[in-house]
């Protein structure tokens, strides 16, 4: 069975027996399938405002899941029995939404595990309806859409791995080999492109709530080819793969949000295929952040199970990861006093799902993030995903963002920021990017410090591209839910019972200007927000800094001027 070593449970039911962990866990899956029972079973709605049904998708998945592990672990033929109905319901819909394929995919998917699962239980008459759904509604128009070359099968997006991946598990799991032999074949080649979007670190250029989807589906597909013996497709061609867990780790803050940089949510599902990836490359770290890792627990958690005992017991107190390819981030300190996450944005405009916010920040104090992205727009909203319509909307703006704006422009879709260096020593971690925006006069370099006693520096160097270029008004913003109080020379930002505070150098006679933004426009996100702005105006070049310290007194004079020389001697280059 599929996902199922030797397609035998009792080795499952063992594990429940010997593990009070992984007890505790089936206790958890058996309550929840347990709960489905009083439920309705499934049926077709869709998404308001726009003709997606992804949630009833997800829904039969989720059901699918709980459903069969239920049986699993019990034995108990009312939770197959249960699984079936749910299958036949959704197999009684007029189709599962093939002009947006990744419904489709996610149910074809979801169909196909339970009908692998509940195989010897179906009569044939059940048999008949579900494999009729799964080639109609699924396989035809996937191989139509593979033959055919639709955009998913060619971009290297979670379009391509999610919607390659769903019709893969479903190819496995048919017995028509002539329907099911091509969809395979093409999908595995297609999937391809999608896979090779993963950098070589494992960095994922869509972001968390992206990189969790692709990378669900990416495993499942592996998973599912391996359990029927296929070698169309093997993960030891994408070492990338077994990396990238690390990608996940690094942009989940002590918070438990992740960077919810472009079109990710800041609370976004948790991955759970972390115990498939540690086994597969016997990689303890990931075996301990399958634990770790914020959010629900899910069935494949037991199914690939790795025991808590057994992880290697590692905390580090201060760590830099940096994902060049993707374009991502992060700095961190975990030392009790002070608990610093830093994470940081760069890469390309002109990724999938990206916002124009080239440079932006996240920042975190102990758990607290008070420096924040505002979210994703409302995806029902009409043109958010249309070309020429998408960047006028303000969550998808520069202004919207935690960077700087140069004559209340937006950055171009040509732009992008590369992580050009970063070095550490005993007391700080820095890393260097620069912006390149070739519709604007200025190069932008933006340097970040972490040092270990939690005080953090932003430092932005601009530098004319031309001799005669024109003089340029700047905006220097950051977004916070945190009540902001101003002071001659600083700001006091207090949230959730913590203090920080705030310098911003650059701005002669300067006030800093504290809107109050948000509320119930910002759908990812609950509550309102503080943009605090500066503005000057810049010729030739400009030089500002930024210092957040839990501490309201000190000179970070020194810090300063130790990450500005740091830029200059990086801008060398290009002044030569």
């Amino acid at each position: 069975m599929l996902f199922l070593n030797g397609n035998d449970a009792s080795v499952l039911r063992h594990r429940v027996v010997a593990e009070p962990h992984a007890r505790a866990l089936a206790e958890t899956i058996l309550a929840q399938a347990q709960a489905i029972m009083a439920k309705p079973l499934i049926d077709r709605r869709f998404e308001v405002g726009r003709p997606v049904m992804l949630q009833t998708s997800r829904l039969m998945a989720d059901r699918v899941f709980l459903l069969g592990v239920a049986f699993f672990l019990t034995g108990g033929q009312i939770y197959r029995r249960r699984l079936i109905d749910e299958m036949l319901a959704a197999c009684s819909f007029p189709d599962w939404n093939r002009s947006h394929f990744l419904d489709t995919a996610e149910m074809v998917a979801a169909i196909a595990i339970g009908r692998d699962w509940c195989k010897p239980l179906l009569t044939s008459s059940e048999k008949r309806v579900i494999d009729a759904a799964i080639v109609d509604f699924g396989l035809f128009p996937g191989l139509r859409s593979l033959i055919s070359g639709s955009a998913w099968t060619k971009t290297p997006t979670n379009w391509n791995i999610v919607c390659c991946g769903g019709l893969i598990v479903a190819a496995v799991v048919m017995d028509d080999a002539e329907i099911s032999g091509p969809v395979l074949e093409k999908a595995c080649s297609a999937i391809r492109i999608g896979l090779a979007a993963y950098g070589q670190d494992g960095g994922w250029p869509e972001g968390a709530s992206y990189w969790e989807y692709a990378t669900r589906f990416a495993v499942l597909a592996f998973a599912a080819l391996e359990s029927k013996g296929s070698a169309l497709l093997t993960v030891d061609e994408f070492p990338a793969l077994a990396r990238t867990w690390r990608f996940g780790r690094a942009l989940t803050a002590p918070s438990g949000m992740v960077f919810d940089s472009g079109d990710s949510i800041a609370i976004s599902r948790r991955l759970p295929v972390y115990g498939w990836l540690a086994q597969k490359n016997n990689d303890r770290e990931a075996a301990q952040w399958q634990w770790q890792a914020p959010g629900d627990v899910h069935p494949l958690d037991l199914l690939w199970y790795t025991s808590p005992s057994s992880t290697l017991i590692c905390e580090a107190t201060r760590a830099t990861e940096l994902f060049r390819d993707a374009g991502y981030a992060t700095l961190q300190n975990t030392a009790p006093q002070q608990g610093v996450y830093l994470a940081i944005q760069g890469g390309s405009n002109s990724t999938n799902h990206a916002h124009l916010d080239l440079g932006t920040f996240v920042l975190e104090y102990q758990g607290i993030r008070f420096v924040s992205d505002l979210g994703r727009g409302d995806y029902s909203t009409a043109g958010y995903f249309e070309p020429d319509k998408r960047f006028t909307h303000f969550l998808t703006r520069t202004c919207a963002h935690n960077t700087i704006t140069f004559d209340e422009r937006d950055q171009s879709l040509d732009a992008r920021a590369d992580f050009i260096a970063s070095r550490s020593d005993s007391e700080v971690q820095e890393i260097a990017c620069c912006i390149d925006d070739p519709g604007a006069s200025f190069l932008h370099y933006r340097g970040f410090a972490l040092w270990d006693d939690g005080t953090v520096v932003v430092l932005d160097r601009l530098m004319a591209r031309t001799a005669d270029a024109a003089p340029c008004d700047l905006e220097w913003s950051i977004h916070t839910q945190a009540t902001v109080a101003v002071h001659d020379s600083r700001l006091d930002l207090v949230l959730a019972g913590k203090r920080i505070y705030l310098w911003v150098n650059g701005f002669s006679n300067t006030v800093p200007a504290v809107e109050l933004i948000g509320g119930g426009e910002f759908p990812s996100r609950e509550g309102a927000f503080s943009r605090i702005s500066l503005k000057t105006a810049a010729a030739g070049g400009a030089a500002i800094a930024a210092v957040f310290s839990d501490r309201p007194d000190g000179d970070h004079s020194a810090r300063t001027r130790r990450l500005d020389r740091w830029l200059e001697e990086l801008m060398h280059p290009v002044l030569q």
